[in-house]
Parts: C-alpha cells; structure tokens; sequence
C-alpha cells in the first residue's frame, strides 16, 4: 500500500488540502490518523491504492453528465428544426 500526506494527496490530486481533509472526514477517502513528533496533533496518511478505485468510479459519474447534456443539445436541435419547418 502506498500512503501520502494531506498535503502531498492534495498536490496530487490539484486540490486544497481543506477539501482532503473534509473527504477524510465524510469517510470518502480512506486514511489512517499517525501521531508525529513535529506536529502536535499528528498527521493524516490517505491510502492512493484506495482512492484509484474512487477516481474510476469518479470520471464514470462525469461520462454520465456528459450523455445527459448530449441529448438535451440534440433536443434542442429538433426543436428548432420544428420550428422552422412551422413557419414554412
């Protein structure tokens, strides 16, 4: 397994490290709470061998966006062509 910091997850990913921090804390993200000697609260570790699985089903719900735009636009298309086809 391989494990990163919040911040370096957050480097990775192109995203704040606040928004790490808040799938941590909706169980989004697996991780795992590690005490550390530099910082008194210690420190967050995010399994990427975990989050691979998410991000897959992640860009899956973006594909299902993108289809449902696909047949409004083709819905407005016929729309206008009926329109056209009125006034004719």
């Amino acid at each position: 397994m391989a494990w990163l910091s919040v911040k370096d997850y957050a480097l990775t990913k192109g995203i704040s490290e606040q928004a790490v921090r808040k799938k941590i804390a909706a169980g989004k993200l697996e991780a795992r709470h590690q005490d550390d000697p530099l910082q008194p609260k210690g420190k967050w570790l995010i399994n990427t061998d975990a989050t691979d699985a998410t991000d897959a089903t992640d860009a899956t719900d973006a594909t299902d966006a993108t289809d449902a735009t696909d047949a409004t636009d083709a819905t407005d298309a016929t729309d206008a062509t009926d329109a056209t086809d009125a006034t004719d």
